[in-house]
């Protein structure tokens, strides 16, 4: 079944923005989502999690517990506007079927508010360490689209994403790497991996600026070193085909729902289009 929520509230993405996705792994995309939206959402998110975005509390088996910022999950799923209104919304769904130049459905997978404390402030304001975000999931194909949504003015030097060019061209460079803090750094394990795969530029944001970036693209994000938080709202997709591994993720309560070896076809992640 389609999910078609409200009108269109992200603007379509160009050629030009599809093949420089395709080329390098992500794409900035300027202005990509509404002005208005945006302040509606900063306005929600700080009515959630406080004007810092410490006053939220981890909800035990429901919200995943990151260590590198303050983040509230789940929200399109749980009917939070205005944030299930772009979430779901058909064009960003779209949007991700350019990305992966196949002509599937498109599933919502989830949705987070992410605010990344200045540098110092708290054990949750450390940069973000290169790392891709598919070897960590649960999924047995490529495909997954990640938009990150900033929903402020955000210098580069609030800790704006960064990412290695190219990088998802070499596949699964590895589960732990670069996650804690006994675990090489990828360009250790990797050492051509900066000079065939270059970082992108640090890059100023404004309020409905947004990235988009494959799962298997290497990407980090440096220490907030200005004196107010960071707040981002990243929401994720992947095709409507990709099957379960079997392998635990953090969507707990879900599990038990679904089959290993057969798509994700559960109301929590609704095709949003077809």
């Amino acid at each position: 079944m389609t999910t078609s929520v409200g009108p269109p509230l992200v603007r379509d993405v160009t050629d030009e923005e599809v093949a420089a996705y395709v080329r390098d792994g992500w794409v900035s995309l300027p202005g990509f989502v509404d002005k208005d939206l945006v302040a509606e959402m900063l306005a929600a998110s700080k009515s959630l999690m406080g004007e810092s975005g410490a006053d939220w509390e981890l909800r035990p088996g429901v919200d995943i517990d990151f260590d590198l910022w303050h983040d509230r999950h789940f929200l399109a799923r749980e009917g939070i506007e205005p944030f299930r209104n772009l979430a779901y919304a058909p064009r960003i769904g779209h949007a991700a079927q350019r990305f992966n130049q196949r002509d599937v459905a498109i599933r919502h997978y989830q949705d987070m508010i992410a605010v990344k404390p200045p540098a110092g402030t708290t054990s949750r304001s450390k940069a973000t360490p290169f790392h891709q975000d598919f070897p960590n999931r649960q999924f047995d194909r490529v495909g997954n689209v990640s938009f990150w949504i900033a929903l402020e003015e955000m210098p580069a030097e609030r800790g704006t994403m960064r990412f290695c060019s190219g990088s998802h061209r070499e596949g699964s460079l590895g589960h732990n790497i670069g996650r804690g803090p006994d675990d090489p750094d990828v360009h250790e394990v990797y050492p051509w991996l900066a000079e065939r795969c270059p970082l992108s530029e640090p890059r100023d944001m404004g309020p409905g600026d947004a990235t988009a970036h494959s799962s298997l693209v290497l990407h980090c994000a440096p220490e907030n070193t200005t004196d107010v938080p960071r707040w981002v709202y990243i929401s994720m997709y992947i095709p409507a085909d990709t099957l379960w591994t079997g392998q635990p993720f953090s969507d707990a309560g879900v599990q038990g729902e679904l089959v290993k070896g057969q798509p994700f076809d559960h109301p929590n992640y609704p095709v949003i289009y077809p």
